[in-house]
């Protein structure tokens, strides 16, 4: 059977031809119209030449887009509304006192409901996008319940609030009826980039300065509504970023994450204790937002990603990539439409292993609206685009591409956690060494290895940030000093980590002993705190005040002893001989500080590491270090010499917690 993909374009543009809107005006209007038309002159080359008609001719329209193998779209505007100068999606309308505002809304009006129609003529192939203006939020709600009773389930174009259009920012509660609205109907918010950016003025770097700025004033709209409590009051309001590209997602939700934490702390300090200055701006926003806004974009938020490159399709993971939504944007010279055939893939293909029909529109929880639901008829014997639509891009092997569980090639099959660890993450750490009783330490250290020079027992709770666009990730250490044929290093007992992927990566390529756990490392002006959470008890919590500056040392080589085994499928043993692993870490230190504070440990019965107690705090840190990882197998190990200590490993599940 012939597979085949059903494409869809989450951005296309489209709107009346002049003409095309009189019929939709009030009479009242139709001579004011007809001197407006009568002195227009289009501004743009590709609304006068003929490929204008792609917005507005049905057949050449549904023909050429079929051709592209796409079988539906969603319709932002184009052409130029009646009473506007130019298209309103790039326009900024004016002030709420100007005389033309009556006439610019009416014109809005008489395209929606020309799109309505024109969506109509092909139904279930088209989502068109209701518009709206800001300066009169009554009118706007009234115009969003109507597109969503004509059925224009594309949403509402959100336009954009800059300084000097006259109209209140985004964040200010005068359109809190309108988010309302969109969120009791289901219409997705869109905002497209293009009218967000404020008047350049009349210089000739005024169309550079427009294209270098133009997605940043789009973003803005993610933290406006974020921070104005928009996705908080309406969890189930949805809201989508067309065309200001995807990259900047990563760090702009991980900068967002790192303001709200650092303002989300208590106004009143403790006695002793200073306030921040970001805690003094924002401590009464924040106390309304309890999720982080990277969680807020998770639940609520998508990305239009039109003609998207192929450095940013290696960050989708980092993104979601359920909330990307491909476009070709039509009819725009700069889209990609005709620019891919049946015999190749998506633009947005980034490598052979990438699967590209990933791209799904999003208009809410469990939504249809937006799939292809026409079928033939007696009176539309025409069939749906879907099935013109283009199979997959066929190459050497690409059965098997596709399915994800088959076979991959050698390129594919390198390691990741290899790969990872050996080009340098950068991390945040508190660093504490401590003393406690040396027959402790001999007890949990399993032969070959034997007890370093001092009891000393190594604490740590990091942030990483292994970059390239991947979230950053909590990590944590609880580790012994243990020496091995001369050789002194460490041996963890306990990994600790935020994230599977570097849980399993860790225990199966260097046997290190990870586990699942929330890790935090909070700073607070000179406070900091790290903290390790498993099973509802917080075995570790590490304290302090920074005190002072030091000077980085130079570059380090770090020794950690790892035991990699599996046990028997029968229980009995190990299904080979245990490996000891020499993990060597060549540390760069950027920053470095002295703190001052305490390490507690807590009773676990899953983590027991409150059994290797405190007696002197030998050293407490706070600093920036990249640490590249490699490591070997340096001998085997007789089984019955691992086998007592194989449990560190593991939870104990046992009734009482003990064997």
């Amino acid at each position: 059977m012939d597979q085949r993909y059903t494409v869809i374009s989450a951005d296309c543009h489209g709107g009346g031809d002049i003409p095309d809107y009189r019929p939709y005006l009030d009479r009242r209007l139709l001579d004011d119209f007809d001197a407006w038309r009568s002195g227009f002159d289009s501004p743009y080359d590709d609304l006068r030449d003929s490929g204008a008609s792609r917005n507005w001719d049905h057949d050449r329209r549904l023909a050429e887009l079929e051709a592209d193998g796409v079988a539906a779209e969603v319709i932002f505007p184009n052409t130029v509304p009646p009473f506007f100068p130019k298209p309103s999606l790039v326009l900024q309308p004016p002030g709420a006192g100007d005389g033309d505002l009556d006439l610019r809304w009416a014109g809005l009006s008489a395209h929606n409901r020309w799109l309505a129609d024109f969506c109509a003529a092909a139904p279930g192939r088209r989502a068109g996008i209701a518009q709206i203006l800001l300066h009169d939020v009554d009118r706007a709600v009234a115009e969003v319940r109507w597109a969503h009773a004509a059925g224009l389930t594309g949403g509402v174009l959100l336009p954009g609030a800059p300084p000097g259009s006259g109209v209140p920012p985004l964040y200010a509660p005068d359109y809190e009826p309108l988010w309302a609205v969109c969120a009791e109907l289901g219409m997705p918010l869109t905002h497209h980039s293009g009218s967000a950016a404020p008047d350049y003025g009349p210089y000739p770097e005024a169309k550079v300065m427009f294209l270098l700025e133009v997605t940043w004033w789009a973003h803005r709209t993610l933290w406006h509504l974020i921070f104005a409590g928009v996705l908080e009051r309406h969890p189930d309001l949805q809201v989508v970023f067309t065309e200001q590209g995807t990259a900047w997602l990563p760090e702009q939700l991980a900068t967002l994450d790192y303001y709200h934490q650092r303002m989300a702390a208590p106004a009143e300090p403790a006695p002793g204790e200073a306030v921040s200055q970001e805690q003094i701006f924002g401590a009464e926003v924040m106390a309304r937002l309890p999720l982080r806004p990277s969680e807020y974009f998770a639940r609520q938020g998508h990305v239009g990603a039109s003609f998207i490159r192929p450095h940013e399709v290696a960050l989708r993971h980092a993104i979601g990539v359920d909330k990307i939504m491909w476009g070709s944007d039509f009819p725009h010279l700069e889209g990609c439409w005709r620019r891919w055939s049946a015999a190749t893939p998506l633009p947005c293909t980034a490598s052979t292993s990438t699967p590209w029909p990933r791209w799904r529109p999003a208009s809410g929880p469990g939504s249809t609206r937006w799939r292809c639901r026409c079928r033939p008829t007696r009176s539309r014997p025409q069939r749906c685009g879907a099935r013109r639509s283009p199979p997959p891009a066929r190459r050497e092997g690409d059965d098997m591409a596709r399915i994800r569980y088959g076979a991959r090639t050698p390129e594919q099959l390198e390691n990741r956690e290899v790969k990872a660890t050996s080009v340098g993450a950068w991390s945040t750490s508190l660093t504490a060494v401590y003393r406690t009783d040396p027959e402790l330490v001999a007890a949990v250290l399993p032969p070959p290895l034997a007890p370093g020079d001092e009891p000393l027992v190594r604490v740590s709770v990091a942030r990483v940030d292994l970059g390239e666009g991947r979230p950053p990730f909590g990590a944590g250490t609880f580790a012994v000093q243990a020496r091995h044929e001369g050789r002194v290093g460490n041996y963890p007992l306990v990994m600790p980590m935020t994230t599977e992927q570097s849980v399993i990566g860790g225990r199966e390529t260097f046997g290190e002993p990870k586990k699942l756990a929330e890790v935090t490392l909070e700073r607070d002006g000179d406070r900091v705190v790290g903290r390790v959470t498993r099973l509802g008890v917080t075995f570790i919590e590490v304290a302090g005040t920074v005190a002072e500056a030091l000077e980085p040392p130079p570059e380090r080589e770090r020794l950690d002893f790892y035991f990699k085994f599996l046990p028997a499928p029968d229980g009995k043993g190990f299904d080979a001989e245990p490996a000891l692993v020499y993990c060597r870490r060549v540390e760069t230190a950027r920053d470095l500080a002295r703190v001052e504070g305490t390490v507690t440990l807590r009773e676990s019965r899953f983590d027991p590491v409150a059994d290797l107690p405190v007696r002197e705090l030998v050293e407490l840190t706070l600093s920036q270090r990249r640490s590249i990882q490699t490591g070997e197998i340096v001998t085997r190990v007789p089984g019955e010499w691992l086998a007592p200590y194989a449990h560190q490993r593991y939870d104990d599940l046992s009734p009482t917690g003990d064997d």
